[in-house]
């Protein structure tokens, strides 16, 4: 939890295919990955060293999974020890019947200003994937916000190519959407590290 007064840090996470492997974009594996506990390697070390760092340090999970199926991103989160994975009523969310960029775009949003009510100094990292349009979601969410951009960083883990996802978004567009594409955890880790 964040001390008011003091510059504070909420990483706000997407689960499927951003830590946990579920290749949701692929109809053949999505059922077995989503029963799988298969994390993206040192996801949860190094969500756990961010959380480690302070006082100042929190953590969310907002997921694209339907209703029920959330139960399953909930039990990978606890089984590999993601920080703050048993708190979920108030750090876990997932949607209901809405799509999945309008849920993360309402939710996301919701959490940042209900934070900043009370904490206006906090750097906000969103971390999500390229396979259900996290950055579009992202993207919005930064223009609704307006919030200046040491404030708000946005990374997204790169596993689809654009003709897996219908998306279109090449390499070369996030950084027009002022978003750093990653492929391995280690590469974010020296983002994270470099914003404190």
């Amino acid at each position: 939890d964040c001390k008011p007064g003091s510059t504070c840090f909420v990483l706000i996470s997407d689960v499927d295919d951003t830590v946990k492997i579920t290749a949701v974009k692929k109809t053949t594996s999505v059922a077995e990955n989503a029963l799988g506990t298969n994390e993206f390697f040192g996801s949860s070390e190094l969500y756990n060293l961010f959380f480690a760092e302070g006082v100042n340090r929190d953590v969310y999970y907002v997921s694209g999974a339907p209703g029920p199926v959330i139960t399953l991103a909930l039990k990978f989160l606890r089984n590999n020890g993601f920080p703050n994975a048993t708190r979920t009523s108030d750090r876990i969310f997932n949607k209901s019947t809405e799509s999945t960029k309008a849920f993360k775009i309402k939710k996301i949003s919701e959490i940042i200003r209900n934070l900043l009510k009370t904490h206006p100094n906090i750097v906000f990292i969103l971390i999500g994937d390229n396979g259900e349009d996290d950055s579009a979601a992202f993207k919005e969410i930064a223009s609704q916000l307006t919030l200046p951009a040491e404030q708000l960083h946005a990374f997204v883990r790169y596993i689809y190519r654009p003709s897996e996802t219908n998306l279109n978004v090449s390499l070369s567009e996030y950084a027009n959407r002022h978003q750093i594409p990653f492929f391995t955890t280690a590469e974010l880790a020296i983002q994270l590290q470099r914003i404190g």
